[in-house]
């Protein structure tokens, strides 16, 4: 019998989710890649937020927030790497 495409669909997500936040060993989780989701998330929605309250904010200031938030995040990701098991 053959699996349903929904099934196959959400079976290949779950495997590509788990890719993303574990290590190179494929079962630790990545602690930076975890925790930096949510900081991601929170980082890209702040500028939309701020427009829909109307308050104002040059691209200058847009541009420098988002450059230092990218490099927080790359910190989080990089600066958690030594926690992650040796894949050999």
């Amino acid at each position: 019998m053959q699996t349903p495409p929904l099934a196959a669909l959400s079976r290949r997500l779950v495997e590509r989710v788990l890719q993303v936040l574990t290590g190179a060993d494929n079962k630790t989780l990545a602690i930076g890649r975890v925790m930096s989701v949510p900081y991601l998330l929170a980082t890209l929605a702040l500028p939309y937020v701020l427009l829909r309250l109307g308050r104002e904010f040059s691209l200058t200031e847009a541009g420098v927030y988002i450059t230092a938030s990218a490099g927080g995040f790359m910190a989080l990701v990089r600066g958690t790497d030594w926690t992650e098991p040796d894949p050999n």
